[in-house]
């Protein structure tokens, strides 16, 4: 599979042949799809009309969750080949680990097995999802596609790809431009010292670091753009100033000054937290959350309750707050999915979305504060 491919996310059908006959005209020769996008028939028809033999092309598709369980799993895929023209599939991934996706896998395994794809995976399963389908399956998954770029490193779920021998793809490797990313400063000043533009320095800083990129674009010039990559190698310095230290939340987060001593932890005032902290890591799946976050935390929270020296605790509105189970030694706080030692009680409410907790959870605090230690958290979690 190459590492750099061309994706078509959004590109509107009409669009698809013309912008893909562009993609491989200048290079490429992965090329990434699904069912979701509507735009399977436009890719099946410039791979017809771009006169490359199939067998150099890489072709990805993916099962959306309509077409979740066994038999419909099993029929998409028929259609999927249909409306993109070929025998057979190079690569077709699980969209979203929702509907019954042990049933699609199980449709993709016997569509592997008989030679109609080459290989089969999933994509925005994050490591829980991932243990459970590789435990699951007869063949194992060959690649997982999660969003992935320079603000979103994706370091933890890479242990568990690593484990696993399952390869990391991206997509979304420009942050969908969030951030200002095409005029981040770190990036525009390492890329300058190369001769690239900040969509080649991101590209390359993911390359570099073993994960597959489909970036996508309607225009020509971009395509030929983002394929220009393999002409420079960024420096090892470059590289870490890239993976660890050009995002402002984590820059500010260590300027921070900290009490030498730690808090103790471990006494009748067990850390409690204010808006589900226990879901929020467990959705992230952090690998440590060390003293100067806690600390970090302990200072926010006393920052509107107007206790200096001591973690806000208790109960806040209907909403009991889980409990943080630490040992007297506590130096790191592992997630649910990582030889856990975090413990809690269930918590009321909905815990699914990352941007905000329940907002019973949050009573008492300005938003400000809370959306101040979401953003630090966040940034510092990705980086560590």
């Amino acid at each position: 599979m190459p590492i750099l491919g061309y994706g078509v996310y959004q590109t509107p059908p009409e669009e698809t042949e013309r912008c893909v006959l562009d993609a491989i005209a200048l290079g490429y020769r992965s090329i990434d799809t699904a069912q979701a996008y509507g735009n399977e028939e436009g890719v099946g028809a410039a791979i017809q009309k771009s006169g490359v033999p199939r067998e150099e092309l890489f072709v990805t598709s993916k099962i959306w969750i309509s077409n979740g369980g066994y038999e419909k799993a099993k029929a998409s895929i028929e259609k999927s080949l249909r409306k993109l023209r070929t025998s057979y599939l190079d690569l077709m991934l699980i969209h979203q680990p929702f509907n019954d996706y042990y049933g699609s896998y199980r449709a993709m395994e016997e569509a592997y097995k008989s030679g109609k794809i080459r290989a089969i995976g999933v994509s925005n399963f994050y490591p829980d999802r991932l243990i459970d389908i590789c435990n699951f399956a007869d063949v194992m998954p060959a690649v997982n596609q999660i969003e992935t770029h320079v603000f979103q490193q994706q370091k933890e779920a890479r242990k568990f790809l690593d484990k696993y021998n399952v390869r990391h793809e991206s997509w979304g490797p420009f942050a969908e431009g969030r951030k200002d990313f095409f005029s981040n400063p770190v990036l525009k000043s390492i890329g300058e010292k190369y001769g690239k533009s900040v969509a080649q320095t991101a590209l390359r800083f993911l390359i570099q670091s073993r994960v597959i990129v489909i970036p996508k674009s309607t225009h020509a010039e971009r395509m030929e753009e983002n394929f220009s990559v393999f002409d420079f190698s960024l420096s090892e310095q470059d590289m870490q100033t890239i993976a660890f230290r050009f995002v402002p939340g984590f820059r500010f987060l260590h300027r921070r000054k900290f009490k030498k001593e730690a808090p103790d932890y471990n006494n009748s005032k067990n850390l409690k937290n204010c808006f589900s902290l226990c879901d929020f890591l467990r959705k992230l799946t952090i690998d440590c959350l060390d003293e100067d976050i806690l600390q970090e935390f302990a200072g926010l929270i006393a920052e509107k309750r107007g206790q200096p020296d001591e973690v806000c605790h208790g109960e806040l509105g209907v909403a009991k707050v889980p409990t943080l189970a630490l040992d007297a030694n506590f130096h790191t706080v592992k997630g649910v999915l990582v030889e856990t030692k975090l413990e809690c009680e269930p918590v009321a409410g909905d815990a699914t979305s990352l941007a905000m907790p329940p907002k019973n959870l949050c009573e008492g605090f300005s938003e400000a504060v809370v959306l101040h230690f979401l953003q630090v958290l966040q940034v510092y979690l990705r980086h560590v």
